[in-house]
């Protein structure tokens, strides 16, 4: 690019035809809008930290691949996910090919020594004489390799002022360094001083992108990093639309059987000779690993499915294994001999964000869901084709009471490392999905689109409600409001004083078996007639699930124990009362008409 400023018009024809060379179609207003910002932020010497965020799969990648060939230099991709950085790689040296003066590094797994070469060979890409840049590199890396030894060589050649070619670095995924950097990812935190805070002398854009994002992440990953967002592009509500996909819900702790029961007629079925692939996501490596067998199996002993295969990543796989088996998943590398990987399964952390393959028909949680924003990453993985169907694409969430316990152990289990606030802020995303899913109207869509929605945009009321309604998700399709029992509310009040006067504190499985020998109480609580007429002791545990959600019930972490116990929680008006005594409380719970005086 010249150093003086192209007029708009000819800057938006060179934009276009810059996306022409790389995706054979022109950028939408928006991203020709934000790529005009970035190249009009390259001649101004103050910094440019700008936020962008749409939807999964909504075109953020084309802005900073355009970009960065468009300033010539180089572009630092910072990948929170090795995972994404393998992907993004793979898929701009295959649309850069053609264009000799566009190199693509993916710096992770690299050997020392041709590290320390691309280190000396990036400081040498002006020209001589005239100080012009000859091309654009792009630089992919992770926070470990830029704050580790390997990366030194790299960083320091990046951040030298005399001889930096450096005009972008970008970080891709942010609310992962949000959660990560808060918890067990210390890197994260390091890149402040080791990056951020020396940037401002050689390289003047900053660019963060996402596609799950709200006010506690933007807050948490600013002053991780050291940087405060001058720049954003963050859409309203009905902009952040994905009601591409179905999402289903089943409350089972017969995991296995439901995967086995969504992957077959997956596999069976072809459209158009596309391989129709799925992806598992679990909280925890060890259930991963568990299921992977037991799917092995099953595809093993099936004369239909033995050619299928699953594969897993976790966390305790290396970053080149990660890498290999993913690209061996999305079919951009060869498989082992005779293997068809169509299974994925993989802990959120790893894998639900930075997938991109347009073969993946269905995406199944098999447990609690940490956060709304963790169901829109890996809802996001599924249907990335043009114009997709819900009738043909799936999202589904199984789970059972105590998967949420897990989820809360993990949480509130003190020896976790995390601050106390971002202790809380993750007990409250817990909590709203738990709300979400005992709101038995509720348009999970919709839910989701206020969550991801720019905060300081109003929304308005006649873009929301009836007439706005997904109709593809439990609550639209009133499969929730069959699901919960509706109670009788002095009974359940009666109850729950019974149980917290003989047991301030308990477990899922002590409340359940408290309920379940008292006398009469299914005519007590649900007003059946007949001692335990059709309950079950699950009815029990979705009766505590709401009291969880609507926080009458709260956690705590007993450290003899070390365990989930709850307790009722107090009125926050009188402490001399217990939040289930005040009935407006009670008011998102499904409840039985009040009996009139005549009827006792």
């Amino acid at each position: 690019m010249s150093t003086n400023q192209p007029p708009p018009s000819e800057l938006h024809a060179q934009i276009t035809n810059a996306c022409q060379r790389l995706f054979q179609f022109p950028p939408h207003e928006w991203q020709s809008d934000v790529i005009r910002s970035l190249i009009m932020a390259h001649q101004r010497t103050s910094v440019t930290n700008m936020l962008v965020i749409r939807t999964t799969g909504g075109g953020k990648s084309l802005i900073y691949q355009v970009a960065s060939t468009m300033i010539k230099g180089i572009t630092l991709f910072i990948s929170p996910l090795l995972a994404l950085a393998s992907d993004q790689t793979h898929n701009l040296e295959r649309r850069t090919d053609a264009l000799p003066d566009v190199t693509c590094i993916h710096l992770d797994g690299m050997a020392e020594q041709h590290i320390k070469i691309i280190a000396h060979d990036i400081t040498e890409l002006r020209h001589p004489v005239t100080k012009l840049l000859k091309g654009s590199i792009i630089l992919f890396a992770s926070p470990q390799f830029l704050t580790g030894r390997k990366g030194k060589s790299i960083m320091t050649s990046l951040l030298d002022e005399t001889t930096s070619a450096l005009h972008m670095t970008l970080m891709d995924e942010v609310h992962i360094a949000s959660q990560f950097g808060n918890t067990f990812r210390s890197e994260f935190g390091l890149l402040k001083s080791r990056l951020y805070k020396k940037l401002p002398s050689c390289c003047k854009i900053n660019l963060f992108m996402t596609g799950t994002c709200n006010e506690m992440i933007k807050t948490h990953f600013t002053e991780l990093l050291g940087i405060k967002i001058t720049h954003t592009e963050w859409p309203e509500h009905q902009t952040m639309r994905h009601r591409f996909v179905s999402i289903e819900f089943q409350y089972t702790n017969m995991i296995l059987k439901e995967v086995k029961k969504k992957c077959m007629p997956l596999l069976l079925s072809r459209s158009s000779d596309v391989e129709k692939k799925m992806i598992v996501y679990s909280n925890m490596r060890e259930k991963i690993i568990k299921m992977t067998k037991q799917l092995e199996l099953f595809l093993n002993t099936d004369e239909r499915l033995y050619l299928a295969d699953a594969i897993s990543i976790h966390g305790q796989l290396t970053h080149q294994e990660k890498a290999a088996y993913l690209k061996m998943f999305m079919g951009n590398a060869i498989p082992f001999e005779f293997a068809d990987i169509r299974i994925l399964l993989a802990t959120s952390g790893v894998a639900n964000a930075g997938i991109d393959c347009s073969t993946i028909y269905t995406a199944i949680r098999i447990e609690f869901p940490p956060s709304i924003m963790d169901m829109c990453q890996e809802k996001g993985r599924v249907g990335r084709v043009p114009s997709p169907s819900p009738d043909v694409y799936s999202y589904m969430v199984c789970f059972d009471i105590n998967s949420l316990v897990l989820l809360l152990k993990r949480t509130l289990d003190p020896t976790e490392t995390m601050t106390a606030e971002y202790r809380r802020s993750m007990v409250a995303d817990h909590l709203a999905v738990a709300k979400l899913f005992c709101s038995v109207d509720a348009c999970f869509n919709e839910t989701f689109e206020t969550a991801l929605a720019n905060p300081d945009v109003r929304i308005n009321p006649d873009e929301v409600g009836e007439s706005n309604r997904c109709g593809i998700c439990p609550g639209c399709r009133r499969e929730l409001a069959s699901l919960y029992q509706r109670i009788a509310l002095d009974g359940a009040k009666e109850i729950l004083f019974s149980v917290v006067n003989c047991k301030p504190q308990f477990t899922v499985k002590e409340f359940v078996d408290y309920i379940w020998v008292i006398p009469r109480f299914s005519a007590v609580l649900f007003r059946r007639n007949r001692q335990k007429q059709n309950v079950r002791k699950w009815e029990i545990q979705l009766f505590m699930f709401q009291l969880i959600a609507w926080e009458m019930l709260i956690p705590i972490f007993d450290k003899d124990q070390k365990a989930i116990l709850f307790k009722a929680a107090v009125s926050s008006n009188d402490s001399a009362m217990y939040s289930f005594q005040i009935e407006t409380n009670w008011d998102n719970i499904p409840q039985l008409p009040k009996l009139s005086s005549s009827h006792g």
